[in-house]
């Protein structure tokens, strides 16, 4: 099971995971034994999807929710979750959305810009499900970072993962299996 396998590998080498379509109690509970001894967070309501798991000292999330949707996406709480962290190489804000894969797009990266601007912008690192090629996010978020490519495409859609992070963080990718565990 991929998603099994992945959690295993999160427990081995990481420190901080963001989650998308977490939808069900079932798969937020797989997670949380998984991860057993990591802080789960989770903003309400829960249908949003997203979670993020730290081993690390950690803030209180702030959460934002964008204000349009439309077809089925109307039906979950998409947004932004941030965390601030504090590991070994100091503070980091991590953040993770879960955005429109149509229609209201250009007002949620409008609000995602804003949300992230409400405070100072660094060491910052935005992941998530886009739902758009890296090219429209780099157009539409803040000059003061960049989008970083993680893996080629996963969907038939064409959807790409990535992230985006401020100038001021040095992000090293090391790819060493395939896919995600969608």
């Amino acid at each position: 099971h991929k998603m099994a396998a992945f959690l295993r590998k999160c427990e081995e080498e990481a420190d901080v995971v963001c989650f998308q379509e977490l939808f069900s109690a079932s798969a937020i509970n797989h997670v949380r034994e998984a991860l057993a001894g990591w802080t789960l967070l989770l903003p309400r309501p829960y249908a949003s999807g997203l979670c993020i798991a730290t081993r690390l000292h950690a803030s209180v999330p702030r959460i934002m929710h964008y204000s349009a949707g439309a077809w089925a996406d109307r039906f979950v709480t998409k947004g932004a979750m941030a965390l601030d962290v504090v590991g070994g190489m100091g503070p980091l804000t991590v953040v993770v959305t879960h955005m429109q894969n149509a229609g209201p797009l250009t007002s949620q990266y409008t609000e995602l810009r804003e949300w992230l601007q409400e405070r100072p912008l660094e060491k910052t690192l935005l992941v998530g499900d886009f739902n758009v090629d890296p090219s429209r996010t780099k157009q539409e978020l803040p000059s003061t970072g960049r989008v970083v490519r993680t893996n080629s495409a996963t969907h038939d859609a064409g959807e790409l993962d990535y992230g985006w992070a401020t100038n001021d963080l040095t992000v090293q990718i090391e790819i060493k299996s395939g896919a995600p565990a969608d």
